[in-house]
């Protein structure tokens, strides 16, 4: 089994990752101490838009919630035998982020999920993503920019070619069998 599956960009998630690159240049970006990998990310909060950037942010995420949280939901469900878990306001949550990899590989911690989205780059039309899972390198080949990859828990993961900025949308599972209840 890929340690990974390719959702196909609607429209919207097209547009709103136009926007927010568009953006980015402004950003202040940061080194993020990733084991072997240089990553950098830039300092955004799409949890309490207050700039422009934090907007254009917000928006693309919220654009892709509401255009891809079912088939994320099913797509966890079928191959990763496992569950997004509703969380409560007071429950901490993985931030979503936007990040550039220079360099390494970049893991999808245990008991979670990764939702990549490709950000549109002046140099390149297409894009690819590496993704090292069970001893073997698989390869999502000919993304269009904005598309979304969502990744699997314990796979690595790099970008092709590298410096190209992503979004990454990180979410929490549990066992198909575990307590809690599913998000709706």
């Amino acid at each position: 089994m890929d340690p990974f599956e390719v959702i196909q960009p609607t429209q919207g998630v097209q547009e709103r990752a136009s926007e927010l690159v568009a953006l980015l240049q402004k950003l202040r970006i940061e080194p993020v101490p990733v084991k072997e990998a240089k990553l950098f990310q830039y300092k955004l909060n799409p949890l309490k838009p207050d700039t422009e950037e934090d907007h254009a942010f917000f928006n693309l995420i919220t654009e892709f919630a509401k255009s891809n949280a079912n088939d994320v939901k099913d797509i966890v469900k079928r191959r990763a035998r496992a569950r997004i878990p509703k969380l409560q306001p007071s429950d901490k949550r993985p931030e979503p982020m936007v990040q550039r990899l220079d360099d390494g590989w970049v893991e999808v911690p245990s008991g979670h999920i990764v939702v990549l989205i490709t950000l549109p780059s002046a140099d390149y039309r297409t894009t690819e993503i590496h993704v090292r899972g069970e001893q073997k390198i698989h390869k999502a080949k000919d993304l269009l920019f904005g598309s979304n990859i969502l990744l699997f828990e314990k796979a690595q993961f790099r970008t092709y070619p590298h410096e190209l900025q992503f979004v990454v949308i990180p979410s929490r599972t549990l066992p198909l069998d575990g307590g809690g209840e599913d998000v709706r």
